[in-house]
């Protein structure tokens, strides 16, 4: 008989135990502290000339993290640059109109070859009428083959001559029109359009030497580092991946019998097993709309069930002492 009252009392405490744990101001869930992950790429390629942090570094938001080569960015913007003087001297010169001593350079060199065309014309009258004259020598025997064949030769590039300055005089006449009528308003267009583009590469050139110097976006862990100085990335490369201590939050997972005592915006107290001593809020930010089937790697005090509702609860208090991946009890109400 005194075995059978033990049995009923022992069966008594326990109920009553769990009757409390049960409790409104009691219920609580376990979870795994979690984190936004953040990969940092390279949007160019190149060989990796430095890295400042290695993994399990704090790193702050605009630190520096990576240094590519610079040598063929820095080249691009050299060319660039030079090719936006170029194209500004044109323009600046165009602007201001056509110089009085290129023109009269453009004259000189008209004369000049009206001039050289004027002899070469002469010479070749000279030696048509001295090849007609040894062609018939030629063919009475009076002068040798060699001697009509040096003439003829003469000939021939006298003629050679003559054709090669009246082309030089046709481009200089051109050119010595166009400077004397001025610049027209299409070639002024040209002129503007040729230094927009200059000053577009030049740009696209600072971009990209700007691209070789990663910094980070955030404050954080360094959690992985996929490289090491000296090797050669991929523009898209995955270079680092720092996690945001700043937005951290708990999945905990609530059978649907006690789905209506949670709400948006409840208020919760957070307890890690690492501070036990230490109570952290947090907030209810998210419950599900669909039930879903209880993960595996759900911790409950309360008895597992086919299917849970999830709710996120985001740390308000303690990100500089929580980490990801640390376990939590998360409790309703003010009490634990």
């Amino acid at each position: 008989m005194k075995k059978v009252l033990l049995v009923v009392i022992t069966l008594l405490v326990f109920f009553m135990a769990m009757g409390c744990e049960n409790s409104d101001d009691q219920l609580s869930y376990s979870g795994r502290v979690e984190a936004t992950e953040v990969d940092i790429s390279s949007e160019v390629g190149g060989i990796i000339t430095k890295i400042t942090v290695a993994q399990g570094d704090e790193v702050q938001k605009e630190q520096l993290l990576v240094k590519l080569d610079e040598e063929a960015a820095s080249l691009k913007l050299r060319e660039a640059k030079a090719a936006i003087e170029a194209a500004e001297a044109r323009l600046k010169e165009a602007l201001a109109g056509t110089r009085t001593q290129r023109i009269d350079s453009a004259k000189a060199a008209v004369a000049s070859i009206k001039a050289n065309l004027q002899q070469a014309k002469k010479d070749l009258d000279f030696y048509t009428q001295k090849e007609k004259r040894y062609k018939e020598l030629l063919e009475k025997g009076a002068v040798d083959k060699q001697t009509y064949d040096g003439i003829e030769l003469a000939l021939q590039k006298a003629k050679s001559r003559v054709e090669t300055l009246q082309s030089q005089l046709a481009q200089s006449q051109s050119q010595l029109e166009l400077l004397q009528a001025g610049n027209t308003s299409n070639y002024i267009a040209m002129l503007r359009a040729e230094l927009k583009r200059a000053t577009t590469l030049k740009e696209q050139a600072e971009l990209q030497l700007e691209k070789c110097t990663v910094t980070s976006p955030l404050n954080g862990i360094v959690s992985l580092k996929n490289f090491e100085e000296g090797e050669l990335v991929k523009p898209g490369s995955n270079l680092l991946t720092v996690i945001n201590l700043q937005d951290q939050w708990i999945d905990i997972y609530v059978p649907q019998s006690d789905l209506g005592k949670w709400h948006l915006q409840d208020k919760v107290i957070i307890i890690a097993d690492a501070y036990p001593e230490h109570k952290f809020s947090g907030e209810v930010i998210y419950i599900a709309s669909e039930a879903e089937f209880t993960p595996k790697n759900v911790q409950t005090k309360e008895a597992r069930m086919d299917t849970v509702f999830k709710i996120k609860v985001k740390v308000l208090e303690g990100t500089d002492k929580l980490r990801p991946g640390m376990w939590v009890e998360v409790y309703r109400g003010d009490q634990q």
